[in-house]
This record gives structure tokens, C-alpha cells and sequence, in this order.
């Protein structure tokens, strides 16, 4: 570990696997390792900020809390204004507000992951690139999500509609 007044670079080894993280905080502050792999930063007066960047190689220049900030605000105005959208308001569906609600939270876990494509856990097999936001909202149209006690949550249920699907889990 190295460590000056602002900053601090922290190496972690695991088998094979070398990474690192470079912390900096503005103000007062100290960094002390409470227990081995367990840090503690502990500012010095009420109004902090810090920032860190976990990294493969070691970064020798600090990574400002502005910067951090700005290159975030950014990338988020970027990622909302040019992305499509689905707009469940004019529905009749009783699961429609919370379907709309996970179509948009599955947007931005999706651009959050690193690899991106959807998480994939014992319920989510198959192989969705990472635009398939449409392609599990209508999966929980069908299927429904956990919690969700109707047949088809996302159709009305006024028999205008008859759906057929197969194969399609509940989703989390």
C-alpha cells in the first residue's frame, strides 16, 4: 500500500489475479486497514468526498472527485436521452406501472454491466445482448415477476387480448 495526505494505492492479489485501487478524498482524512482486505476511511470534518478507481494496472495520478463526477453526469445524460423507451401509461394492465418500472431499471443495470449483456442466473438463460430491455419486458408480460399473482400481468384482463407463450420463467 502507498499513501500520501489525499490518496492512497491499495494492490490485491488473489491466486493469479492482481488488481488495484486508487482512492482520493478531498479534506482531511485517514485511511487505515482495520483487518487484512478491510480498509476503513475515516474523514476528519463533516462535508467529504472521495473517489476510487479499481484498476489493472496501477494509476500513479490521482482521479479527482470533479472529474469522477462530471464524466458520470456526462455519461448518464448521454445514455437517457439516446435510448428508446416504452411508456406503459395508456395501459389498461394491472401490472403495467411496475412493468414499466422494470423495463427501466433493466435499462440501467444493463448499462451498467461491464460486459454488456443481461445478468444471467438460473432464471435468465438464455444468451439476451444488452438492447434486450423489450425482449424481458415481454417476457415478464407474459410470465409475470416475483410477487406478481396474475396470469398474464401485462395484457389486460378483459379477454381483448388472448396470449400464448411458452417456455418463459418469472422473472426476479
Amino acid at each position: 500500500m502507498e499513501q500520501d495526505a489525499h490518496s492512497a494505492l491499495l494492490k490485491r492479489m488473489l491466486d493469479e489475479t492482481v488488481y488495484y485501487v486508487r482512492i482520493t478524498w478531498e479534506g482531511k482524512a485517514v485511511l487505515r486497514e482495520k483487518e487484512a482486505h478491510y480498509f476503513v476511511l475515516e474523514p476528519a470534518q463533516e462535508n467529504f468526498a472521495f473517489s476510487c478507481a479499481f484498476v489493472e494496472e496501477p494509476l500513479k495520478e490521482d482521479v479527482e472527485v470533479e472529474m469522477v463526477l462530471s464524466a458520470a453526469s456526462d455519461y448518464w445524460q448521454q445514455f437517457w436521452k439516446n435510448g428508446g423507451a416504452v411508456d406503459f401509461s395508456g395501459s389498461t394492465a394491472a401490472g403495467a406501472k411496475e412493468l414499466e418500472r422494470r423495463v427501466v431499471l433493466s435499462q440501467y443495470l444493463m448499462a451498467i454491466l461491464i460486459n454488456g449483456h443481461n445478468y444471467q442466473d438460473a432464471r435468465l438463460r438464455v444468451y439476451l445482448p444488452g438492447n434486450g430491455g423489450l425482449l424481458t419486458a415481454v417476457a415478464m408480460m407474459c410470465a409475470g415477476w416475483d410477487g406478481n399473482e396474475l396470469l398474464t400481468p401485462g395484457f389486460p384482463d378483459d379477454g381483448s387480448w388472448k396470449v400464448v407463450w411458452e417456455d418463459l420463467m418469472v422473472m426476479p
